[in-house]
């Protein structure tokens, strides 16, 4: 392999498969001049060459068509602009099929062309197909084209099924500007046309995406046809594409390729078990019809390569199901296949395509499917709390509580005492729930334990026929009522009262048996969630029309009916499509906040009780009265017949009570004893059919009656709940990766500060890209949102608790070891085990201590007498566990490792390490809540200050949040915790002894350097850099993790009152960094056990060079205190 890449070097001969492999085969242009020094360098490598392609020319002739014709074909292969207008012409043949998109543009300006194609729904989810990234390969394009063409014009049945169930996004050439070069000047061509110095041009396509970019397959030769770019997405193809790519979705990705015959896939992939059997069976199954043998596997079992689209789109993107197809032959023609192989070559590859696909759809392709598309609001273990305020005290703090709207959900305002509560808990909120309901010593009781269980239950099965055992879409409940008027055209007319934000009609009948009856309106679903309120009403309807019951029939002809099932048409729908517990209209009301209480609006006593001023509450009354359409259009429509109605019923749920006005007073004001003894009788006929209890009086009045149901058991199910209180769980959270301008950075901080839905996990600073975890009640929001503001975003997480599992320990392992995270009590116990096994080296310490009284445990290693010092902190945020293993594994290989250069570093310096500087916040975080980061000192209603916006150094100046409910929250003054406050002093304590000060966080592999607070380079800023470059450089040797250095405001985002530019900006401590660990985002804060070994190692790898270089540069160095800043 080494020899045959002296050949291609010295020789400049052209690879046409590159020598990667022992025993694989390597295919090479000769020029006909060098042959006989081609011979002879072979000869003495001892290498025997075949002969396998005799004039290459004639080949390249044979591909150029002498008589092409007119039209688009597949007899022949096509120039870009032939390929391109074909793509028009079947825009205009199929208008609301196939529409022209634009992904990218290329270096010389042309467009990088393709199509969207929806035959039949444009929420289907979605496969895209990549062709032609390499000029040369021109059987791709055409094989893509091909595709195309069957998509739209087959009639077999397979290919029908899979055609119409999709969106297709179709791309025939990546490269243009090198496809037309291939075209005009050199048919080998298969770079792009961008110079790239003054001698040579282009860049490959396909080694430039950013994902491992020139990890394996090193190249800085700009004339090699393997040349990487100058750095990740340097070329404008592979940029603009990859954010095209980035602002779609889809579930699959095809990347046309030749040659080679082979059905490659990602290696990050391996574990996924169907991948290797279904490629398997498809090739076999491509053999019996075709004869054609494929071979499959990871692409690094044929070639290491980096920088590749599929790797992107599988490990950036994060695309399910990733190709890359070598199309035919093996070496006969290789890139020079003759255009008579166009259509075999289309068939057998489309033919494939769809065998794979049926062997995806028959595993899991279902599952993928459902994960990719799904935008619905889910309600797994969410959970419903009744709870009794029994004092004016609780009702106070539960109001504190409403203020935290999308952690605790009122189904009912907190107003009245001795009113029972319904609240729905987000289920990572659950241990802060279980502790602020302590606090409040509201009796409470689990009342639904699943709520997604209910909401499954209730779902419709989607009939097209109208009935009362389901519930029922409004297209169908609208049908009915046209039907109902069809059926009975004397007596039933359609009437639109209103229209909504969304322009739906709102629609209902006018009843009438005989002129000059009395009327009487009926009002439902005016609270889109409450779904049995429209079907009540319809079931009215209809036995008004259809009952043979004496009584009714009497009620029914008496009367005229104004009946209206649904006054919320869009909440409704969207309770059916998006979201089963939405409330409101959908009118947005700001850029977070959606939809108003349309049982709020209306203009008597507006906004007087009972509401919020909060646009994002379920409660909001809207800017003014009759803000919104629904309620003013109705109120005309309501005001145009009132003469003609003495009855007005509104359907709500749940409760089951019969309430009559007011809501704003508990006066018995006008008719009340007449409503009041109507009432009793209703009420009185209403339990005699099934028992069903039902209360009666003022709306304001009524409600304040609930009585405080089993107040003993009430309480011993409080005591019981904090017993059992569960662990915060984030099943379908998404964590979603995205970058925002200025002006986004500043309306994303105010998402932060107001919604518990959205989490940062790298917070959103101008033009870089941010990390954001997304409760699943509130995805619609969120993709309605990016949607508003053509912000592209990639789902880098589909499931956080899937990773929270995979990362757990296996079985809380009471031996220490490096193959699990573990428990505070393991890791200090094995502290205390290194100070007995080495007690002449290893010294236990107690820095400090926490607010649940905690000791903040470190060693101190000295292996001779006047050392200098390097102290090592970890686990200052929570969650990141990885840091709190990887100082222990540092901690370990000091003290064991045979390797020389790390026991020169370890013998030379005195060690002071600290794996856990926030031992409340790392516990709880095994006990109830995966993802906190905070200490857990108590705040009012919220708990904890970030450990690292605490410390006394420019505190709170940038980054950092006064909220104490937010995970940046500072403290309510510098070292107002008292995790930091200790340890502050012991670090003043020993800070003469040591002159370097290395933090460990997590993650996004990054090596930073102070400040925080200012991107100004500063001190001995220029040192730290090149040592932490070359730090980056020994870590990258190992595994080739590739880690980015620079000052932390600069590099990721301000952030004040951190530890290290404490130590740095009050001692002048002249080495301080700080890691952000693995990974860059695919597991993020969960970064699996099995990581921290090869973390562990490329760190050690890092600090030896970290320290080698630095003393060459003359430290260590004399600290000094800075007394004042």
């Amino acid at each position: 392999v080494n020899r045959n890449c002296e050949i291609e070097s010295y020789l400049q001969f052209s690879y046409w498969q590159e020598p990667t492999h022992i025993d694989k085969e390597v295919h090479i242009m000769v020029p006909p001049h060098k042959l006989a020094h081609f011979y002879e360098i072979v000869s003495d490598y001892k290498m025997f060459p075949r002969l396998q392609i005799r004039n290459v020319q004639e080949l390249i002739n044979n591909t150029m068509s002498q008589n092409q014709s007119q039209k688009f074909d597949f007899n022949s292969y096509h120039a870009l602009e032939k390929i391109y207008d074909n793509l028009d012409e079947l825009a205009k043949r199929y208008p609301g099929q196939v529409q022209v998109i634009v992904g990218g543009r290329s270096y010389e300006g042309r467009e990088i062309k393709g199509v969207k194609v929806s035959i039949s729904n444009e929420t289907r989810p979605g496969i895209f197909i990549e062709g032609g990234i390499h000029a040369r390969e021109w059987i791709s394009p055409a094989t893509v084209m091909y595709i195309l063409h069957q998509l739209l014009f087959s009639n077999d049945t397979n290919v029908r099924h899979v055609a119409d169930n999709h969106n297709w996004f179709i791309f025939p050439i990546f490269n243009p500007d090198g496809y037309v070069y291939s075209f005009t000047k050199d048919r080998l061509w298969t770079k792009n046309r961008k110079p790239s110095n003054s001698f040579c041009i282009g860049s490959n396509l396909n080694r430039n995406w950013n994902f491992q970019w020139n990890a394996y397959d090193i190249n800085y030769d700009p004339c090699s046809e393997i040349y990487p770019g100058s750095q990740a997405f340097s070329e404008t193809e592979t940029e603009s594409m990859s954010l095209y790519m980035r602002s779609n979705h889809f579930y699959m990705y095809i990347s046309f390729h030749s040659y080679g015959q082979q059905l490659l896939y990602p290696c990050s992939y391996l574990s996924i078990p169907h991948y290797y059997q279904i490629n398997s069976i498809a090739i076999k199954a491509l053999k019996k019809i075709y004869n054609t043998q494929y071979k499959t596997g990871c692409i690094s079992k044929f070639q290491e390569l980096s920088g590749l689209s599929i790797n992107y789109v599988a490990n950036v993107v994060r695309t399910p199901i990733v190709y890359l197809y070598a199309l035919d032959d093996k070496s006969e023609y290789s890139f020079l296949l003759p255009p008579k192989q166009i259509i075999p070559t289309g068939k057998n590859t489309f033919d494939f395509f769809i065998a794979i696909y049926i062997m995806w759809k028959l595993t899991v392709l279902s599952t993928i499917v459902i994960i990719i598309t799904a935008q619905k609001a889910t309600y797994d273990n969410y959970k419903v709390f009744r709870i009794t305020p029994t004092t004016q005290k609780h009702i106070t703090l539960l109001r504190e509580l409403t203020k935290f709207h999308d952690r605790f959900i009122f189904w009912e305002t907190p107003v009245l005492v001795n009113v029972t509560l319904n609240l729905m808990v987000v289920p990572n909120y659950l241990p802060q729930f279980y502790e602020v309901i302590t606090q409040i010593g509201v009796p409470y009781y689990i009342n639904i334990e699943n709520v997604q269980t209910l909401i499954d239950q209730t779902m419709p099965r989607y009939k097209s026929t109208f009935d009362f055992k389901s519930y029922h879409s409004l297209e169908i409940i609208y049908n009915n009522m046209d039907d109902l008027a069809k059926q009975y055209p004397n007596k039933v007319k359609i009437i639109v009262g209103g229209k909504t934000y969304e322009k739906r009609q709102i629609k209902g009948v006018q009843v009438s048996f005989k002129p000059n009856n009395p009327g009487i309106f009926l009002e439902g679903g005016i609270h889109a969630r409450e779904w049995i309120s429209p079907a009540t009403v319809m079931y009215i309807l209809h036995q008004l029309l259809v009952s043979n019951n004496s009584d009714i029939r009497n009620l029914a002809d008496s009367h005229d009916w104004y009946i209206f099932p649904l006054f919320n048409p869009d909440g409704y729908v969207y309770t059916h499509k998006m979201d089963r517990l939405w409330r409101k209209n959908r009118k947005p009301q700001n850029l977070f906040c959606i939809g108003t209480d349309l049982n709020r609006n209306w203009n008597y006593k507006w906004n007087t009780t009972g509401v919020s001023k909060n646009p994002c509450f379920n409660s909001y009354p809207g800017s003014k009265p009759f803000s919104e359409i629904e309620t003013k259009s109705m109120s005309k429509y309501i005001q145009s017949i009132s003469n003609k109605f003495y009855a007005y019923i509104s359907f709500h749920s749940f409760k089951q009570l019969l309430m009559f006005p007011y809501g704003h007073t508990k006066i018995h004001l006008d008719n009340y004893d007449e409503l009041y003894a109507i009432g009793l009788k209703a009420i009185a006929a209403l339990k005699k059919k099934y028992g069903t209890e039902y209360r009666i009086g003022n709306i304001a009045e009524t409600i304040c009656k609930e009585l405080i149901i089993m107040w003993k058991l009430l309480i011993f199910c409080t005591i019981v709940g904090l017993v059992v209180a569960e662990q915060a769980t984030f099943n379908n959270y998404k964590v979603i990766r995205f970058n925002a301008t200025p002006r986004q950075t500043k309306l994303f901080y105010e998402l932060t500060k107001n919604h518990d839905g959205f989490s940062y996990w790298v917070a959103p600073f101008a033009n870089k890209q941010a990390e954001l975890m997304i409760a699943p009640h509130k995805l619609p929001e969120f993709y309605k949102m990016m949607k508003q503001m053509q912000i592209p975003y990639t789902v880098f997480i589909e499931n956080v608790q899937a990773l929270i599992n995979r990362a757990a320990p296996a079985n809380a392992s009471s031996t220490f070891d490096f193959k699990n995270y573990h428990r505070l009590n393991v890791i200090n116990k094995n502290l205390d085990d290194l100070a007995k096994q080495y007690p002449k080296i290893v010294q236990t310490v107690v820095g400090g201590n926490t607010y649940e009284g905690r000791l903040i445990k470190g060693v101190k290693v000295s292996f001779k007498a006047n050392n200098p010092g390097v102290f090592i902190e970890g686990g200052i945020h929570a969650r990141e566990w990885i840091s709190t293993a990887t100082v222990m594994y540092i901690l370990h290989q000091l003290l064991k490792s045979d390797n020389p250069e790390i026991r020169a570093l370890a013998e030379s310096n005195d060690w002071y390490i600290f794996p856990s500087f926030n031992p409340d916040g790392y516990e709880y975080t095994h006990t109830k809540n995966r993802l906190w980061r905070k200490t857990r000192k108590q705040y009012n209603l919220c708990y904890g200050s970030d450990p690292n916006r605490n410390w006394g150094y420019k505190w709170n100046t940038g980054g950092s949040s006064n909220s104490p409910c937010s995970e940046t929250y500072a403290g309510n003054a510098p070292f107002s915790e008292i995790e930091t406050k200790t340890m502050s002093k012991y670090i003043d304590s020993i800070s003469h002894l040591f002159y370097a000060y290395i933090a460990f966080h997590s993650y996004s592999q990054l090596l930073l350097i102070p400040y925080g607070h200012t991107t100004a380079h500063l001190d001995n800023y220029d040192d730290l850099y090149d040592i932490g470059m070359k730090s980056a450089t020994a870590l990258k040797k190992k595994y080739g993790t590739h880690y980015t250095v620079g000052n932390v405001a600069e590099t990721i985002y301000v952030a004040s009152g951190g530890s290290m530019d404490w130590v740095k900006g009050t001692y002048d401590t002249p080495i301080t960094y700080t890691y952000e660990l693995r990974d860059t985002g695919h597991y993020g804060f969960l970064l699996p056990a099995d990581q921290i070994i090869p973390t562990g190692e490329e760190i050690m790898d890092s600090l030896v060079t970290m320290f080698k270089e630095a003393k060459k540069r003359g430290y260590p160095r004399k600290t000094r205190k800075i007394e004042a800043n």
